[in-house]
């Protein structure tokens, strides 16, 4: 099983927003999403929903 683990300090979106779907796909993605914007969130929530992940919330730390 390949997980993603992304923790770089406030850019969490951009990486993740840069990352390929259609060419990676990890089983399991998490990151922290407490500084987060929840407009970004919302954002990131439907486009990993659209690629079938399902999103797991616990504290600071998304899962999808």
């Amino acid at each position: 099983m390949v997980v993603l683990q992304i923790d770089c300090e406030g850019f969490e979106g951009e990486v993740l927003k840069s990352l390929d779907l259609n060419v990676h796909r990890p089983a399991l993605i998490q990151f922290e999403h407490g500084h987060m914007l929840r407009r970004d969130l919302n954002d990131l929530e439907r486009r990993f929903s659209a690629h079938n992940y399902e999103i797991l919330t616990e504290g600071v730390l998304q899962t999808v």
